[in-house]
């Protein structure tokens, strides 16, 4: 489950990223943080995709990239989807809207789409859920410092 984590926040080869996010596991005495969390950006992922009438299982990236640019409601559609992202095969497509109203603002290709808001949105969830399950905030507190160093 860390390695999802570690890719959707640009760091997929990081073994101490993955490291340091199983870490965080051990520290809060939690072995469900991260797969609550990857649970709840795939439902709002399949449920994004489904409300731009699209189909999860046979869309493309590229077409789910161009509905979410031509959605004319995007801010309520992407309602509390901050820290998430569609991810298809390689493919790494933000949800979060201030990604898409910087995409749409510099005409962006899909090859150089934003993905930045989401993985700090993304970093801020990682650090709010542990916290709001940690007996031992001091060590999450160095963690997440060191994360925030590396990301």
């Amino acid at each position: 489950m860390a390695m999802f984590l570690a890719r959707l926040l640009g760091r997929s080869d990081d073994s101490l990223l993955t490291h340091t996010i199983n870490n965080f596991e051990k520290t809060t005495h939690s072995s469900n943080v991260d797969v609550v969390l990857i649970s709840d950006i795939w439902k709002k992922s399949h449920n994004c995709i489904k409300k731009l009438g699209l189909d999860s299982t046979d869309s493309t990236p590229r077409e789910i990239y161009q509905a979410l640019i031509n959605y004319n409601d995007t801010k309520n559609l992407l309602k509390n989807c901050e820290y998430v992202a569609v991810t298809i095969g390689d493919e790494i497509i933000s949800l979060n809207i201030e990604d898409l109203k910087q995409d749409k603002a510099n005409s962006s290709t899909f090859e150089m789409r934003s993905l930045h808001f989401m993985r700090q949105a993304l970093l801020n969830e990682i650090e709010a859920r542990y916290v709001a399950s940690s007996v031992s905030r001091d060590k999450l507190a160095q963690l997440m410092k060191w994360l925030r160093q590396r990301i």
